[in-house]
């Protein structure tokens, strides 16, 4: 098999959508040898932030000297960026050749009366595969799709369970209430297992501090706000958090900040169950960390930041992030959201601190159409608004209106963030 019919099987013969349940992930790994079995896992959930925790966590385990996998979503710049150990994509041979032994394994399980495997859940029994095949130390998983019947619950009790910040996401899948998808996020707690939470509200601390009573876990909570950031510019920021000082990020978002602090409280769990993890090692793993599309300066002179918040609670984040770094200014918005997101508030909070938007459709199938966002833009506000038909053109057109001094930020989806490094020259 090919790389390129590995990739149009994944894409083509999976169950399509996302659907909940453990049974067929279960039935697949055990055709192919259990392969998430007898490992070390870190799992993290979460509605925000729990990709770059995941990215700032896995550097920290680099830098201590561990072989680290890492599994994360979405796509934003290639497929193999998905699956990683020590930092490095997963090889096109080498995922040609385990797609090829998961195509047949699916094929089986199906003639066994188990449903066709989802895409979700063929990519996961690709990267325990691969982690297996690597002999990894330490992986560190992020769920995809809430957490109690996500693909990647299958594992037994990890190293350490995860929750980062909880709010208002895939409501359609998980619960139109903070407390129905704080209980799936919970799911991943194990018996006799660690937990550290991000700080939360008290609703969300009672549904994970009841989940973990229930298993015999032990909470830590991270207390990310007391994160102290001491330097902060468009080439990354020094901050600290309780014992760990002169800690640097190369990221300019300030919201990277509380993500990196998880990271740290992670670590810090992992160093009281003996993992020889130090001081040294954080700070290294910490600012050698690249997460692409996140809060990232794609040029200067006008300043073009891309991000990929998505929801109102990562919206809020990087509306932050671009007033602690451009207090006086406007900012030019290309903006692009899928169409299950809800994209009234996002635009809402965005608007305070525009001075013009740019509405495109990110380039997928459920993107909401250009020409609508931009007619419901024009609904909640009176400045300029224009809609484009791809990212690039957008691009032309917001560089072409910008004067040197300007910020442009490209932000409602990870899924445009490739164009965006195509059309500067990055991929």
């Amino acid at each position: 098999m090919t790389y390129e019919k590995a990739l149009e099987f994944l894409q083509t013969k999976s169950e399509p959508g996302s659907i909940l349940e453990l049974e067929t992930i279960t039935c697949l790994l055990a055709e192919l040898g259990n392969p998430h079995l007898n490992r070390r896992f870190i799992h993290i959930a979460g509605t925000s932030g729990k990709g770059s925790t995941c990215a700032f966590l896995s550097s920290i385990l680099l830098a201590a000297g561990y072989k680290t996998g890492l599994y994360s979503s979405p796509v934003v710049l290639n497929f193999n960026e998905r699956i990683q150990v020590n930092g490095v994509n997963i090889s096109n041979d080498a995922l040609a050749r385990l797609v090829s032994s998961i195509a047949g394994a699916a094929e089986r399980i199906v003639s066994h009366g188990c449903r066709k495997p989802t895409f979700f859940e063929l990519t996961t029994a690709l990267a325990f595969l691969y982690f297996r095949e690597r002999n990894c130390d330490i992986t560190v998983l992020e769920t995809g799709l809430g957490g109690r019947l996500d693909a990647t619950n299958v594992i037994k009790t990890p190293l350490v369970s995860a929750i980062t910040n909880i709010g208002l996401d895939h409501t359609d899948v998980l619960g139109d209430t903070i407390e129905q998808i704080a209980g799936e996020k919970a799911g991943i707690i194990k018996e006799n297992g660690t937990v550290v939470l991000y700080t939360q509200s008290e609703t969300v601390h009672k549904i994970i501090s009841d989940s973990c009573r229930r298993n015999a876990a032990s909470l830590k909570i991270a207390p990310v706000d007391k994160a102290v950031i001491t330097r902060s510019s468009l080439d990354g920021l020094s901050f600290q958090y309780g014992c760990f000082s002169g800690l640097e990020l190369a990221a300019a978002g300030s919201y990277q900040v509380k993500n990196a602090a998880m990271a740290v409280s992670i670590a810090k769990a992992l160093m009281d169950k003996g993992l020889d993890i130090n001081a040294a090692s954080v700070k290294k793993g910490l600012k050698s960390t690249r997460w692409p599309g996140r809060f990232e300066v794609m040029q200067k002179n006008p300043v073009v930041i891309v991000d990929g918040a998505h929801n109102p609670q990562k919206t809020e984040a990087l509306m932050e992030s671009l007033k602690a770094l451009f207090p006086l200014k406007k900012i030019s918005f290309v903006v692009g959201i899928l169409s299950d997101k809800d994209h009234i508030a996002v635009l809402n909070l965005a608007a305070p601190q525009a001075k013009r938007f740019y509405a495109i459709s990110p380039p997928i199938d459920r993107a909401f159409d250009a020409l609508d966002l931009a007619s419901e833009i024009k609904s909640i506000t009176n400045l300029p608004v224009s809609a484009h038909a791809s990212v690039h053109s957008a691009l032309d057109r917001a560089l072409r209106d910008a004067l040197p001094e300007d910020i442009i930020c490209i932000f409602g989806s990870l899924y445009q963030v490739g164009e965006v490094f195509k059309y500067f020259g990055r991929t």
